[in-house]
């Protein structure tokens, strides 16, 4: 029993100081108040727009890279907007079921950008569609995961 506890206590001790290292990163980047969605919701709209949000982390986003989901094909313009509707200058390529989107000057903190894909449409049958989210920070040169963002869409 004596030998339980200690471990979970190490165990703890440990998890606590992993946290407290990556503490250069918003914790709001993985909130669960995200808005996402598509219009039309329809799966079976070839033409359609899938948006989501995504909040900055406390170092800036230099880069964001947006894996798209295998049986989704995006084929138009991004658009990225801040919390002020204005538009956010950043330069876009999709290749290879990826979005790499490069921000100049950085987003800055405490900012949330709404991402807005254009012209996407579903080859396969899903009605749930998960982004992943990667981006590099204004301040470290380093990739760091920024969670996922649902889009779901209706079979009508």
């Amino acid at each position: 029993m004596k030998q339980i506890l200690i471990a979970s206590l190490m165990l703890s001790f440990l998890s606590v100081n992993f946290i407290k290292d990556l503490s250069f990163i918003n914790s709001s980047a993985f909130a669960y108040d995200i808005k996402s969605g598509a219009i039309p919701n329809n799966a079976s709209v070839k033409r359609a727009v899938h948006f989501f949000t995504i909040n900055v982390p406390k170092t800036g986003l230099s880069s964001l890279t947006i894996q798209v989901p295998n049986d989704i094909k995006v084929n138009g313009k991004i658009e990225v907007r801040n919390q002020e509707n204005k538009l956010v200058n950043n330069t876009y390529s999709i290749a290879n079921n990826q979005v790499l989107i490069d921000f100049s000057p950085p987003a800055s903190n405490n900012e949330t950008l709404m991402i807005r894909l254009e012209d996407v449409s579903a080859t396969g049958l899903g009605t749930v569609w998960i982004y992943r989210l990667y981006g590099t920070t204004a301040k470290i040169d380093t990739t760091i995961p920024l969670g996922s963002r649902q889009v779901r869409t209706y079979d009508n």
